[in-house]
Protein backbone atom coordinates (compact mmCIF):
# COMPACT_ATOMS: atom_id res chain seq x y z
CA UNK A 1 0.00 0.00 0.00
CA UNK A 2 1.12 3.43 -0.77
CA UNK A 3 2.51 6.76 1.84
CA UNK A 4 -1.20 8.07 -0.05
CA UNK A 5 -3.26 5.21 -0.08
CA UNK A 6 -2.24 5.00 4.35
CA UNK A 7 -3.44 8.53 4.94
CA UNK A 8 -6.35 8.56 3.49
CA UNK A 9 -7.08 5.34 5.04
CA UNK A 10 -5.98 7.14 8.31
CA UNK A 11 -8.27 10.10 6.99
CA UNK A 12 -11.21 8.06 6.82
CA UNK A 13 -10.39 6.13 9.91
CA UNK A 14 -10.51 9.74 11.52
CA UNK A 15 -13.49 10.64 9.45
CA UNK A 16 -15.74 7.74 10.77
CA UNK A 17 -14.48 8.31 14.36
CA UNK A 18 -15.87 12.00 14.20
CA UNK A 19 -18.82 11.40 12.38
CA UNK A 20 -19.68 8.36 15.28
CA UNK A 21 -18.78 11.10 18.07
CA UNK A 22 -20.87 13.47 16.27
CA UNK A 23 -24.17 10.95 16.35
CA UNK A 24 -23.12 9.87 19.84
CA UNK A 25 -23.88 13.30 20.96
CA UNK A 26 -26.76 14.13 17.95
CA UNK A 27 -28.79 11.53 19.61
CA UNK A 28 -29.40 11.86 22.86
CA UNK A 29 -29.82 15.71 22.41
CA UNK A 30 -32.58 14.53 19.74
CA UNK A 31 -34.12 12.48 22.27
CA UNK A 32 -33.99 15.07 25.62
CA UNK A 33 -35.47 17.79 22.56
CA UNK A 34 -38.62 15.24 21.67
CA UNK A 35 -38.88 14.83 25.38
CA UNK A 36 -39.93 18.12 26.11
CA UNK A 37 -42.02 18.20 22.92
CA UNK A 38 -43.77 15.22 24.84
CA UNK A 39 -44.15 17.13 27.95
CA UNK A 40 -45.88 19.60 25.85
CA UNK A 41 -43.37 22.05 25.34
CA UNK A 42 -43.33 24.51 22.18
CA UNK A 43 -40.47 23.61 19.73
CA UNK A 44 -38.61 27.21 21.05
CA UNK A 45 -38.91 26.49 24.42
CA UNK A 46 -37.56 23.12 24.25
CA UNK A 47 -34.75 24.82 22.19
CA UNK A 48 -34.01 27.08 25.08
CA UNK A 49 -33.94 24.60 27.58
CA UNK A 50 -31.38 22.65 25.68
CA UNK A 51 -29.25 26.12 24.94
CA UNK A 52 -29.79 27.72 27.79
CA UNK A 53 -29.07 25.11 30.49
CA UNK A 54 -26.11 23.40 29.50
CA UNK A 55 -26.01 22.00 33.34
CA UNK A 56 -29.31 20.03 32.41
CA UNK A 57 -28.51 19.11 28.97
CA UNK A 58 -25.31 16.96 30.09
CA UNK A 59 -27.29 15.90 32.94
CA UNK A 60 -30.00 14.32 30.27
CA UNK A 61 -26.95 13.12 28.21
CA UNK A 62 -25.68 10.86 30.95
CA UNK A 63 -28.93 9.21 31.69
CA UNK A 64 -29.03 8.63 28.04
CA UNK A 65 -26.29 7.23 28.49
CA UNK A 66 -26.39 5.41 31.49
CA UNK A 67 -29.77 3.62 29.91
CA UNK A 68 -27.34 2.65 26.93
CA UNK A 69 -25.11 0.79 28.92
CA UNK A 70 -27.11 -0.99 31.19
CA UNK A 71 -28.90 -2.32 27.94
CA UNK A 72 -25.90 -2.91 26.55
CA UNK A 73 -25.27 -5.22 29.21
CA UNK A 74 -28.29 -7.00 28.42
CA UNK A 75 -28.17 -7.24 24.75
CA UNK A 76 -24.44 -6.80 23.86
CA UNK A 77 -25.82 -4.88 20.60
CA UNK A 78 -25.54 -1.51 19.68
CA UNK A 79 -28.63 -0.95 17.70
CA UNK A 80 -31.19 -2.56 20.08
CA UNK A 81 -29.46 -1.12 22.92
CA UNK A 82 -30.01 2.29 21.49
CA UNK A 83 -33.32 1.52 20.10
CA UNK A 84 -34.18 -0.17 24.10
CA UNK A 85 -32.38 2.99 25.71
CA UNK A 86 -34.74 5.66 23.63
CA UNK A 87 -37.98 4.14 24.23
CA UNK A 88 -37.15 3.56 28.13
CA UNK A 89 -36.01 7.57 28.02
CA UNK A 90 -39.21 8.99 25.97
CA UNK A 91 -41.62 6.57 28.49
CA UNK A 92 -41.44 8.55 31.87
CA UNK A 93 -42.36 12.29 30.20
CA UNK A 94 -45.12 10.34 28.10
CA UNK A 95 -46.43 9.25 31.97
CA UNK A 96 -45.71 12.40 33.36
CA UNK A 97 -47.80 14.31 30.59
CA UNK A 98 -50.78 11.78 30.79
CA UNK A 99 -50.78 12.29 34.61
CA UNK A 100 -50.68 16.36 34.01
CA UNK A 101 -53.69 15.96 31.60
CA UNK A 102 -55.35 14.15 34.05
CA UNK A 103 -54.91 15.80 37.16
CA UNK A 104 -52.91 18.75 36.84
CA UNK A 105 -49.73 17.49 38.37
CA UNK A 106 -46.44 16.01 37.38
CA UNK A 107 -44.78 12.81 37.85
CA UNK A 108 -43.17 12.38 41.58
CA UNK A 109 -40.96 9.64 42.74
CA UNK A 110 -43.79 8.52 45.20
CA UNK A 111 -46.26 7.68 42.15
CA UNK A 112 -43.82 4.55 41.82
CA UNK A 113 -45.26 3.23 44.97
CA UNK A 114 -48.51 2.94 43.06
CA UNK A 115 -46.93 0.54 40.36
CA UNK A 116 -48.22 -2.90 42.17
CA UNK A 117 -51.99 -0.92 41.63
CA UNK A 118 -51.50 -0.56 37.60
CA UNK A 119 -55.11 -2.28 37.19
CA UNK A 120 -56.57 -0.38 40.29
CA UNK A 121 -55.24 2.87 37.87
CA UNK A 122 -56.72 2.22 34.68
CA UNK A 123 -60.18 1.22 36.54
CA UNK A 124 -60.00 5.37 36.59
CA UNK A 125 -59.91 5.52 32.99
CA UNK A 126 -62.07 4.75 30.18
CA UNK A 127 -59.72 2.00 29.22
CA UNK A 128 -61.25 -1.60 29.00
CA UNK A 129 -59.55 -3.92 31.29
CA UNK A 130 -58.88 -6.80 28.88
CA UNK A 131 -57.59 -3.92 26.52
CA UNK A 132 -55.04 -2.83 29.08
CA UNK A 133 -53.74 -6.09 29.93
CA UNK A 134 -53.28 -7.32 26.74
CA UNK A 135 -51.39 -4.23 25.47
CA UNK A 136 -49.25 -5.05 28.95
CA UNK A 137 -48.84 -8.49 28.02
CA UNK A 138 -48.32 -8.08 24.61
CA UNK A 139 -45.44 -5.51 25.52
CA UNK A 140 -43.94 -7.64 28.18
CA UNK A 141 -43.95 -10.71 25.32
CA UNK A 142 -42.00 -8.79 22.91
CA UNK A 143 -39.29 -7.20 25.01
CA UNK A 144 -38.82 -11.11 26.57
CA UNK A 145 -38.31 -12.14 23.28
CA UNK A 146 -35.84 -9.30 21.53
CA UNK A 147 -33.77 -9.91 25.15
CA UNK A 148 -33.47 -13.89 24.55
CA UNK A 149 -32.98 -13.41 21.19
CA UNK A 150 -29.98 -11.36 21.55
CA UNK A 151 -28.13 -12.98 24.31
CA UNK A 152 -27.82 -15.94 22.27
CA UNK A 153 -26.68 -14.06 20.08
CA UNK A 154 -23.62 -12.23 21.83
CA UNK A 155 -19.85 -12.80 20.87
CA UNK A 156 -17.51 -13.54 23.60
CA UNK A 157 -14.79 -10.87 22.78
CA UNK A 158 -16.98 -7.96 23.41
CA UNK A 159 -18.86 -9.28 26.35
CA UNK A 160 -16.58 -8.51 28.83
CA UNK A 161 -16.34 -4.81 27.86
CA UNK A 162 -20.27 -4.71 27.96
CA UNK A 163 -20.29 -5.52 31.12
CA UNK A 164 -17.69 -3.49 32.47
CA UNK A 165 -20.02 -0.36 30.88
CA UNK A 166 -22.58 -2.16 32.00
CA UNK A 167 -21.33 -2.08 35.69
CA UNK A 168 -19.97 1.15 35.45
CA UNK A 169 -23.13 2.62 34.24
CA UNK A 170 -25.12 1.16 37.49
CA UNK A 171 -22.25 2.46 39.72
CA UNK A 172 -23.18 5.95 38.41
CA UNK A 173 -26.57 5.96 38.63
CA UNK A 174 -26.71 5.09 42.61
CA UNK A 175 -23.90 7.57 42.74
CA UNK A 176 -26.38 10.38 41.44
CA UNK A 177 -29.14 9.41 43.19
CA UNK A 178 -27.68 8.90 46.61
CA UNK A 179 -27.93 11.43 49.34
CA UNK A 180 -24.43 12.57 49.16
CA UNK A 181 -24.79 13.68 45.42
CA UNK A 182 -27.75 15.77 46.10
CA UNK A 183 -28.15 19.62 46.26
CA UNK A 184 -24.18 20.50 45.91
CA UNK A 185 -23.24 18.32 42.94
CA UNK A 186 -26.79 19.44 41.34
CA UNK A 187 -25.82 23.14 42.16
CA UNK A 188 -22.69 22.76 40.17
CA UNK A 189 -25.10 21.81 37.05
CA UNK A 190 -26.68 24.81 37.09
CA UNK A 191 -29.85 23.53 39.28
CA UNK A 192 -31.23 26.13 41.54
CA UNK A 193 -31.66 24.65 44.90
CA UNK A 194 -32.22 28.05 47.17
CA UNK A 195 -35.67 28.21 47.26
CA UNK A 196 -38.22 25.53 47.02
CA UNK A 197 -40.71 25.56 44.04
CA UNK A 198 -43.82 23.54 43.21
CA UNK A 199 -43.03 20.57 41.49
CA UNK A 200 -44.75 21.54 38.08
CA UNK A 201 -42.53 24.85 37.97
CA UNK A 202 -39.66 22.52 38.26
CA UNK A 203 -40.40 19.80 35.83
CA UNK A 204 -40.69 23.29 33.24
CA UNK A 205 -37.57 24.10 34.32
CA UNK A 206 -35.25 21.24 33.99
CA UNK A 207 -37.70 18.58 32.35
CA UNK A 208 -38.96 15.04 33.02
CA UNK A 209 -35.75 13.32 35.14
CA UNK A 210 -34.12 15.61 36.51
CA UNK A 211 -37.65 17.37 37.35
CA UNK A 212 -38.08 13.75 39.70
CA UNK A 213 -34.70 13.98 41.06
CA UNK A 214 -35.21 17.93 42.13
CA UNK A 215 -38.46 17.27 43.86
CA UNK A 216 -37.54 14.02 44.83
CA UNK A 217 -35.16 16.04 47.61
CA UNK A 218 -37.46 18.72 48.19
CA UNK A 219 -40.13 15.62 49.18
CA UNK A 220 -37.86 14.84 51.84
CA UNK A 221 -39.24 15.01 55.13
CA UNK A 222 -36.57 15.98 57.68
CA UNK A 223 -36.74 16.03 61.00
CA UNK A 224 -37.32 18.98 62.93
CA UNK A 225 -34.65 20.84 64.90
CA UNK A 226 -34.60 19.78 68.44
CA UNK A 227 -37.03 16.79 67.97
CA UNK A 228 -37.03 14.11 70.71
CA UNK A 229 -39.20 12.06 72.58
CA UNK A 230 -38.72 14.14 75.63
CA UNK A 231 -39.46 17.27 74.18
CA UNK A 232 -43.17 15.48 72.45
CA UNK A 233 -44.35 14.55 76.25
CA UNK A 234 -43.31 17.66 77.68
CA UNK A 235 -46.17 19.43 75.07
CA UNK A 236 -48.32 16.48 76.00
CA UNK A 237 -48.51 17.32 79.48
CA UNK A 238 -48.66 20.91 78.92
CA UNK A 239 -51.90 20.94 76.53
CA UNK A 240 -53.78 17.62 78.15
CA UNK A 241 -54.62 19.16 81.83
CA UNK A 242 -57.59 17.10 82.78
CA UNK A 243 -58.48 15.71 79.43
CA UNK A 244 -57.99 12.00 80.50
CA UNK A 245 -60.78 12.14 83.10
CA UNK A 246 -63.64 10.79 81.99
CA UNK A 247 -67.28 11.87 82.84
CA UNK A 248 -69.21 11.03 85.40
CA UNK A 249 -72.62 9.02 85.17
CA UNK A 250 -73.54 5.47 82.72
CA UNK A 251 -71.34 4.89 79.89
CA UNK A 252 -72.54 4.60 76.96
CA UNK A 253 -70.50 2.68 74.17
CA UNK A 254 -72.51 3.26 70.61
CA UNK A 255 -72.07 2.10 67.50
CA UNK A 256 -69.82 4.75 65.45
CA UNK A 257 -70.17 4.86 61.55
CA UNK A 258 -67.67 7.10 59.65
CA UNK A 259 -68.42 7.50 55.81
CA UNK A 260 -65.98 9.15 53.66
CA UNK A 261 -68.00 9.97 49.96
CA UNK A 262 -65.79 9.68 46.95
CA UNK A 263 -65.78 12.96 44.73
CA UNK A 264 -68.59 14.05 47.73
CA UNK A 265 -68.46 17.99 48.06
CA UNK A 266 -71.43 20.46 48.93
CA UNK A 267 -71.58 22.61 45.21
CA UNK A 268 -72.95 25.78 47.45
CA UNK A 269 -69.11 26.46 48.23
CA UNK A 270 -68.57 27.33 44.57
CA UNK A 271 -68.98 31.14 44.25
CA UNK A 272 -70.96 32.75 41.51
CA UNK A 273 -73.31 29.84 40.44
CA UNK A 274 -77.36 29.58 40.84
CA UNK A 275 -79.39 26.12 41.28
CA UNK A 276 -82.67 25.77 39.93
CA UNK A 277 -83.19 23.56 43.33
CA UNK A 278 -81.05 21.92 46.23
CA UNK A 279 -78.79 19.74 44.76
CA UNK A 280 -78.28 18.01 48.15
CA UNK A 281 -81.59 18.36 49.47
CA UNK A 282 -81.05 15.16 51.90
CA UNK A 283 -77.95 15.71 52.87
CA UNK A 284 -78.93 19.12 53.47
CA UNK A 285 -81.82 17.75 55.64
CA UNK A 286 -79.38 15.45 57.95
CA UNK A 287 -77.15 18.21 58.32
CA UNK A 288 -80.14 20.72 59.62
CA UNK A 289 -81.33 17.82 62.38
CA UNK A 290 -77.68 17.04 63.25
CA UNK A 291 -74.48 18.03 64.77
CA UNK A 292 -72.54 18.86 61.64
CA UNK A 293 -70.19 21.44 60.41
CA UNK A 294 -67.05 21.58 57.47
CA UNK A 295 -64.02 19.41 57.40
CA UNK A 296 -61.23 21.66 55.96
CA UNK A 297 -58.18 19.68 54.42
CA UNK A 298 -55.59 20.77 52.75
CA UNK A 299 -55.78 17.87 50.02
CA UNK A 300 -57.68 18.85 46.52
CA UNK A 301 -58.04 16.64 43.32
CA UNK A 302 -56.61 13.27 44.07
CA UNK A 303 -54.55 11.70 47.24
CA UNK A 304 -57.67 10.26 48.77
CA UNK A 305 -55.37 8.44 51.27
CA UNK A 306 -53.84 11.68 52.22
CA UNK A 307 -57.37 13.20 53.52
CA UNK A 308 -58.12 9.51 55.26
CA UNK A 309 -54.80 10.11 57.29
CA UNK A 310 -56.07 13.64 58.23
CA UNK A 311 -59.11 12.40 59.39
CA UNK A 312 -57.66 9.44 61.41
CA UNK A 313 -55.37 11.80 63.38
CA UNK A 314 -56.49 15.03 62.85
CA UNK A 315 -52.77 15.99 61.61
CA UNK A 316 -53.02 18.38 58.06
CA UNK A 317 -50.16 17.05 55.69
CA UNK A 318 -50.03 20.69 54.45
CA UNK A 319 -47.09 21.03 56.79
CA UNK A 320 -45.19 17.99 54.65
CA UNK A 321 -43.54 18.08 51.57
CA UNK A 322 -45.66 18.75 48.62
CA UNK A 323 -46.58 15.48 46.48
CA UNK A 324 -45.98 13.13 50.43
CA UNK A 325 -48.34 10.08 50.04
CA UNK A 326 -48.98 9.25 54.12
CA UNK A 327 -49.55 5.54 53.46
CA UNK A 328 -46.32 4.68 51.49
CA UNK A 329 -43.93 7.91 52.58
CA UNK A 330 -44.66 7.44 55.69
CA UNK A 331 -45.35 3.68 55.80
CA UNK A 332 -43.07 3.04 58.96
CA UNK A 333 -43.97 6.09 61.28
CA UNK A 334 -48.19 5.28 61.03
CA UNK A 335 -47.57 2.55 63.96
CA UNK A 336 -46.46 5.36 66.03
CA UNK A 337 -49.53 7.70 64.86
CA UNK A 338 -52.54 8.18 67.60
CA UNK A 339 -55.63 7.91 65.50
CA UNK A 340 -59.06 7.68 66.11
CA UNK A 341 -59.54 3.92 65.77
CA UNK A 342 -56.84 3.32 68.71
CA UNK A 343 -58.29 5.33 71.13
CA UNK A 344 -61.86 3.49 70.55
CA UNK A 345 -60.04 -0.05 70.57
CA UNK A 346 -58.58 0.67 74.05
CA UNK A 347 -62.11 1.53 75.15
CA UNK A 348 -63.54 -1.47 73.96
CA UNK A 349 -64.23 -0.94 70.11
CA UNK A 350 -63.42 -3.49 67.03
CA UNK A 351 -62.78 -1.41 64.29
CA UNK A 352 -63.32 -2.35 61.03
CA UNK A 353 -62.37 -0.75 57.35
CA UNK A 354 -64.87 -1.07 54.60
CA UNK A 355 -63.86 0.35 51.03
CA UNK A 356 -65.22 -0.78 47.40
CA UNK A 357 -62.05 -1.23 45.78
CA UNK A 358 -58.66 -2.98 45.85
CA UNK A 359 -57.23 -3.33 49.63
CA UNK A 360 -53.40 -2.85 48.03
CA UNK A 361 -54.37 0.68 46.20
CA UNK A 362 -52.30 3.65 47.92
CA UNK A 363 -51.13 0.56 50.44
CA UNK A 364 -54.04 0.38 52.26
CA UNK A 365 -54.14 -2.81 53.41
CA UNK A 366 -50.51 -2.26 55.40
CA UNK A 367 -51.50 1.16 56.14
CA UNK A 368 -54.83 0.34 57.88
CA UNK A 369 -53.22 -2.60 59.89
CA UNK A 370 -50.99 0.27 61.55
CA UNK A 371 -53.33 2.66 61.95
CA UNK A 372 -55.37 0.19 64.07
CA UNK A 373 -58.61 -1.56 61.98
CA UNK A 374 -58.84 -4.67 63.10
CA UNK A 375 -60.32 -6.12 59.74
CA UNK A 376 -60.68 -4.62 56.34
CA UNK A 377 -62.99 -5.50 53.55
CA UNK A 378 -61.92 -4.64 49.90
CA UNK A 379 -63.76 -5.13 46.95
CA UNK A 380 -63.34 -8.43 46.70
CA UNK A 381 -64.93 -9.29 50.34
CA UNK A 382 -67.84 -7.59 50.24
CA UNK A 383 -70.92 -9.44 49.98
CA UNK A 384 -74.40 -9.10 47.32
CA UNK A 385 -71.91 -6.95 45.27
CA UNK A 386 -73.40 -4.31 42.72
CA UNK A 387 -72.42 -1.42 40.55
CA UNK A 388 -73.26 1.74 39.91
CA UNK A 389 -71.46 2.87 36.62
CA UNK A 390 -68.45 1.31 36.12
CA UNK A 391 -67.93 1.16 40.46
CA UNK A 392 -69.41 -0.72 43.49
CA UNK A 393 -72.58 1.34 44.46
CA UNK A 394 -73.08 3.47 47.42
CA UNK A 395 -76.00 1.51 48.40
CA UNK A 396 -73.98 -1.75 48.27
CA UNK A 397 -71.71 0.19 50.87
CA UNK A 398 -74.28 0.95 53.30
CA UNK A 399 -75.78 -2.70 52.49
CA UNK A 400 -72.25 -3.88 53.75
CA UNK A 401 -71.98 -1.68 56.87
CA UNK A 402 -75.45 -3.13 57.97
CA UNK A 403 -74.29 -6.29 57.76
CA UNK A 404 -71.52 -6.13 60.05
CA UNK A 405 -73.96 -3.90 62.08
CA UNK A 406 -76.33 -7.29 62.47
CA UNK A 407 -73.44 -10.11 62.67
CA UNK A 408 -71.93 -7.91 66.20
CA UNK A 409 -71.85 -9.54 68.69
CA UNK A 410 -72.33 -7.21 71.15
CA UNK A 411 -69.20 -5.59 71.37
CA UNK A 412 -69.45 -1.79 70.10
CA UNK A 413 -68.35 -1.06 66.42
CA UNK A 414 -66.46 1.61 65.14
CA UNK A 415 -66.91 1.09 61.12
CA UNK A 416 -65.01 3.22 58.32
CA UNK A 417 -66.22 3.17 54.90
CA UNK A 418 -65.15 4.30 51.83
CA UNK A 419 -67.21 4.81 48.83
CA UNK A 420 -65.90 4.93 44.95
CA UNK A 421 -69.64 5.91 43.14
CA UNK A 422 -68.11 8.93 41.98
CA UNK A 423 -64.89 8.58 41.21
CA UNK A 424 -64.13 9.16 37.58
CA UNK A 425 -64.63 8.69 35.34
CA UNK A 426 -67.83 10.46 34.59
CA UNK A 427 -70.27 8.94 32.18
CA UNK A 428 -74.13 10.39 31.32
CA UNK A 429 -74.71 7.10 30.66
CA UNK A 430 -74.58 6.56 34.20
CA UNK A 431 -76.86 8.76 35.53
CA UNK A 432 -80.44 9.79 35.01
CA UNK A 433 -81.71 13.02 33.54
CA UNK A 434 -81.47 15.62 35.92
CA UNK A 435 -83.78 18.67 36.06
CA UNK A 436 -81.44 20.64 37.69
CA UNK A 437 -80.54 23.89 36.41
CA UNK A 438 -77.18 25.70 36.71
CA UNK A 439 -76.68 29.42 35.31
CA UNK A 440 -73.18 30.94 36.08
CA UNK A 441 -73.54 34.51 37.86
CA UNK A 442 -72.25 37.27 35.73
CA UNK A 443 -68.58 37.92 36.84
CA UNK A 444 -67.28 40.97 38.35
CA UNK A 445 -63.98 42.26 35.97
CA UNK A 446 -61.12 44.15 37.85
CA UNK A 447 -58.53 45.60 36.61
CA UNK A 448 -55.32 46.42 38.60
CA UNK A 449 -52.92 48.77 37.29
Amino acid sequence: MTRNAIRKEKRRKLLNKAINIAIGFLIPIALFFVSLIIEGKTVSNAASLIFGRFGVLMLNLLIIYMLYYLFLLITNRTTPSILLASIFYLIMPLISKIKYDIRGEVLLTNDFSLVDSVSELLGFTEISDSLAHGIVTAVFAITVFCFIGYLRKIKTERKHSAIALGIFAVILLIVIISSKFNRKNLEFFGIDMSERYAPNIIHERYGTYVGLHVNNIFNTVAEPANYSEKTIFEILGKVSGDSNKKPSGEEIKPNIIMIMSESFFDPYYIEGINYSEDPIPFIRKCLSQNTSGRFVSSTFAGGTSNVEFEAFTACPLEFLPYGISAYSDLENSLENCETIQKALKQDGYKTIAIHSYGKNFYNREKAYEKLGFDEFYDHLMMNNVHYYGKYISDTCVVENIIDQLEQSSGEPLFIWALTMQNHTPYSTSNYDEDALQIEPVRRKTITII
